[in-house]
């Protein structure tokens, strides 16, 4: 057991390793409803137990997944079109949550942390991010709104960048749960429209 744990970690490891270079790795991130297919998918499986389990509102359920599925495919063109129309192909983000959507519209995140926030970079990983983003000219840093990790800051002050907000919807805050999932990734089309401008 003690084996496994040991290359249970060193796996984990060279996969925020990767995330570095921007690679994602769907059996580490967590992060899967992020591309809004995805989601569907998880909505398809909710739809098919709900109405398992109260047959009477089978129609019901069934209607909700049809619009919930017609939103998604609206948000899929929208997220798409952001990244089209951006000039830069790498998204500077504060730790490797955005796998799945770079993946998805083709474009790579550049993480200075990994798959969790308060996962502190070496000295010699954060010069690489910084000057990787010089390299590529990113002028702006996507940040979450309920983490601010005090050495992204240290690379927005370096490069001098601007600050955008994403939302990886792994937390929100009291106010937001009154926002819908398509309200929150409406704002991440935003977020990704200035940052890769």
């Amino acid at each position: 057991a003690h084996e496994e744990d040991e290359h249970g970690h060193e796996e984990d490891a060279h996969a925020h390793e990767e995330d570095e270079h921007g690679h994602s790795h769907g059996q580490y991130d967590p992060h899967v409803w992020l591309d809004p297919m995805n989601a569907v998918s998880m909505a398809e499986a909710v739809e098919a137990s709900f109405a398992d389990q109260a047959p009477d509102y089978k129609d019901e359920f069934a209607d909700r997944l049809s619009a919930f599925k017609e939103e998604a495919e609206t948000l899929d063109a929208e997220l798409q079109a952001a990244v089209d129309a951006g000039s830069k192909q790498q998204l500077l983000v504060t730790h490797a949550a955005y796998g799945y959507l770079a993946e998805r519209y083709g474009f790579e995140q550049l993480p200075i942390a990994g798959l969790t926030p308060s996962e502190e970079p070496s000295q010699q990983a954060l010069k690489r991010v910084i000057e990787e983003a010089r390299a590529h000219d990113l002028t702006h840093i996507a940040f979450e709104d309920t983490v601010t990790p005090k050495v992204a800051e240290v690379v927005k002050n370096e490069i001098g960048a601007e600050a955008v907000t994403i939302y990886n919807l792994e937390s929100v805050t009291k106010e937001q749960l009154e926002q819908s999932y398509f309200d929150l990734m409406r704002e991440n089309v935003k977020a990704l429209e200035i940052a890769l401008k």
